[in-house]
């Protein structure tokens, strides 16, 4: 498993957090999560088998967060026009995937709790039919960003 905030980039305008202290920290909280059944929005989900991690997801989670953090968006659209699907194609991955994406939040714990409480991203969460998992985010180095911390969770299956 690749650091979850290891740098995607030698890039200058970003650096990566530290919210994340390992890939398996974010992959316990995602798989705590998806062994809950529970309402997201006023759809049901039963509880969903444990994911795996995934270096082509991640890498693909860490170099969204460092775009939006680096040119200052929110957005699952770059403003080169490329969307999640492109990016996780790009890193090698294919293309049945989702992706959340959130800024601001300062802990993953705070993130998580905001993405359960969304009913989009909590049915992302708790799709039974992804395997695969990552979750990145990354700091603007200048602090001229909107915001001070983007994440971006990849979820696929191959």
């Amino acid at each position: 498993m690749s650091p979850a905030g290891a740098s995607a980039a030698t890039n200058s305008n970003f650096v990566s957090c530290t919210q994340i202290k390992s890939p398996q920290e974010a992959l316990n909280a995602v798989n705590a999560a998806r062994a809950v059944a529970r309402n997201c929005g006023s759809t049901f989900f039963p509880a969903a088998p444990a994911l795996q991690w995934n270096d082509q997801l991640a890498n693909a989670a860490l170099a969204h967060s460092a775009d939006m953090a680096t040119r200052n968006y929110f957005s699952h659209t770059n403003p080169d026009g490329l969307s999640p699907f492109d990016r996780t194609e790009k890193a090698g991955y294919g293309r049945y995937t989702g992706e959340n994406i959130a800024a601001g939040y300062g802990t993953m714990d705070a993130v998580m709790q905001g993405w359960l409480s969304s009913s989009g991203h909590c049915a992302n969460i708790m799709r039974a039919s992804y395997k695969d998992f990552a979750l990145a985010c990354a700091v603007p180095a200048s602090g001229a960003a909107a915001y001070n911390i983007y994440w971006t969770q990849n979820f696929g299956a191959k």
